[in-house]
């Protein structure tokens, strides 16, 4: 874990370094208004230049015009954004932090006035938020008295520390907070036992960060913290809800449910890090969205149920046509990358899946989508232990006792919820060049019963070729039977690495026969008639690089595909012969790991 906050300080000193790289020209008619809060001259009645600053966001956000920047100086803006306005293609409004300053959007404020109540317990009488009314386009809407999260320390990532939300006065302990929104009196008592008027904490009393309606819009180098979202729904506190919108280079942590959603059509999530949400890091709906070169960690802090809405990412319902590239999902409670529902013909291109607690790619009841050269590994089965239903009451689930009841031998073959990839009910999906290694459950799994959820959806005409899929704990393959001699609709594998040691190759289905060599499995179905059983002589996988020596079998061993042109890298695919898995050309040098010569690469 040490690692991974290190990393992410390397990562936040890029982004801030390349904030301003790639600004468009303003526009002839354009104006520029600048935020400063620390400016003693800093009011939101002024006219926004560098002499006479607005004081917040939200009042250069009512200014806005097409072809309008704004620049944003130091500090932490408690507020809720709302942009309504839009640009144009040729004239983006554009919304970013001044070169080398940190800009938070915070959705807590410091409550410095406190009384003791009785030994360690404290409270505080929080001020009551007028009337909700109907639209989110209100900032107060997004006002409450109902606190979900209170810090005691602030921090982008597991740096933070925050006291835990109990239901009822009775069960507070050190290092818990109660807010009874009907008295809107908060409770709190430390991790200490201190006093919170020597410390006073950040308490979230806004539900919203970010919220933009309009049209071309760009947000960028902007960090954004704490909120209670789930006071008013369980949404995002940070939604992209018109067209053309960019939200890049930022940091968005410590919501309560979830980070960010693109809705509308055509948005961009570029360069951003997404981490310690409550539930999932992001969300989506909507057609032509990007997600590319962003880093979704550490989310479902608050376990909510894995089978609901948790992980890394999550895209429900109706995601189409967009492109998820480049991207890490790691060390998030709940799968990596979850697509569900109507996600169709989307393009999930060169991620990197590691260390979640579930599959760490994920398409459900979907159709049509390419997922080609991600590397997918060390992906866990789901852990017994509390987890929380949509209204956020808690429930043990027995996730590890269910696997070793005695009724297990009675039931369909099942390696746990750890896959490396998982296609479950979502016909005509192209799994090609992958890397799946050291997941607890399936390396590749393509299964899953016809269901109606989005329209008829069943396990059909899949294509599973080029990967390298090894070592992992579960069977390599699980290719769900065909039921139809229809040749369009029939599921394919080809041209893989399939090797395990003490576990199970390939499966015909969850509940159909086990073949524990290529031999067993070419003659009990007749699939990957030229794939390897072999290890693939990764360069240095304990390192996370998972390149391919000299030495390994899998070079020049694939089938060419139209589909695949490029590696996780970018690198051109062979044209005669290509290698397996997600990376094309041989380790010469090592260790490299994958997440730093992805980002220089590309």
């Amino acid at each position: 874990m040490t690692y991974g906050l290190r990393s992410l300080k390397r990562c936040l000193f890029r982004l801030s370094a390349i904030v301003f790289l790639g600004s468009a020209s303003p526009a002839l008619n354009a104006a520029l208004l600048v935020v400063s809060q620390h400016n003693p001259a800093a009011s939101d009645t002024n006219p926004g230049s560098e002499a006479l600053p607005l004081k917040s966001i939200s009042a250069a956000a009512a200014k806005v015009k097409a072809g309008d920047k704004v620049i944003i100086h130091r500090g932490d803006y408690r507020e809720a954004v709302i942009i309504t306005a839009s640009g144009t293609d040729a004239e983006p409004i554009v919304f970013e932090a001044a070169p080398g300053e940190t800009v938070v959007i915070k959705g807590s404020d410091i409550i410095s006035e406190w009384e003791r109540e009785d030994g360690s317990v404290w409270k505080s009488h929080l001020r009551v938020p007028p009337p909700r009314g109907p639209s989110g386009k209100e900032r107060a809407f997004w006002d409450t008295n109902d606190v979900r999260q209170v810090f005691t320390r602030d921090g982008a990532f597991l740096d933070a520390q925050r006291l835990r939300r109990v239901l009822s006065h009775d069960a507070l302990e050190a290092g818990t907070f109660f807010c009874n929104p009907t008295a809107s009196i908060l409770f709190v008592w430390l991790a200490d036992s201190g006093s919170p008027i020597k410390q006073p904490p950040e308490v979230a009393v806004r539900g919203a960060w970010l919220f933009v309606f309009g049209h071309h819009v760009i947000v960028r180098g902007i960090a954004m913290r704490h909120a209670s979202t789930t006071a008013i729904a369980n949404w995002p506190a940070c939604i992209l809800n018109g067209e053309n919108i960019t939200l890049e280079d930022c940091v968005i942590s410590w919501g309560d449910f979830a980070g960010v959603s693109l809705s509308g059509k055509a948005n961009r999530l570029l360069r951003s890090v997404v981490a310690c949400q409550g539930a999932c890091g992001a969300g989506g709906t909507g057609e032509r969205h990007v997600i590319e070169n962003c880093r979704f960690l550490f989310n479902n802090v608050d376990r909510y149920n894995t089978e609901w809405h948790a992980g890394g990412a999550k895209l429900i319902p109706d995601f189409r046509h967009g492109s998820i590239r480049h991207n890490e999902f790691a060390h998030n409670l709940g799968p990596g990358l979850w697509l569900d529902g109507a996600c169709n013909e989307n393009v999930i291109d060169g991620n990197f899946s590691h260390d979640n607690e579930g599959a760490g790619i994920m398409v459900e009841i979907s159709t049509g989508n390419l997922v080609m050269n991600n590397v997918s590994v060390s992906n866990r089965n789901l852990l017994s232990g509390p987890f929380r239903d949509a209204a956020g009451k808690e429930d043990h689930i027995s996730y590890s006792e269910q696997r070793i009841a005695p009724s297990r031998w009675l039931k369909p073959y099942h390696a746990g919820d750890g896959r490396g990839i998982y296609i479950s009910s979502s016909p005509q999906t192209k799994v090609l060049h992958n890397t799946a290694y050291l997941n607890e459950g399936e390396g590749i799994c393509v299964e899953g019963p016809p269901r109606d959820d989005a329209g008829v959806m069943t396990t059909r005409g899949s294509v599973v070729m080029n990967n390298i899929s090894v070592f992992n704990h579960g069977s390599q393959l699980t290719l769900r039977p065909n039921e139809t001699k229809d040749e369009n609709s029939r599921s394919t594998s080809d041209y893989n690495i399939l090797f395990s040691v003490g576990a199970i190759l390939a499966k015909n289905g969850w509940d159909g026969a086990s073949a524990l060599d290529l031999k067993e499995w070419q003659k009990t179905i007749g699939q990957d008639l030229h794939s390897i059983d072999a290890d693939p002589h990764f360069a240095m996988a304990t390192m996370e690089d998972f390149r391919l020596l000299k030495s390994s079998p899998g070079l020049k061993a694939g089938k060419p595909l139209p589909e695949v042109d490029h590696d996780y890298f970018g690198q051109p695919r062979g044209r005669e012969k290509t290698a397996l898995g997600a990376c094309e050309r041989p380790a010469e040098i090592y260790p490299e790991p994958l997440r730093d010569r992805s980002r220089e690469s590309r």
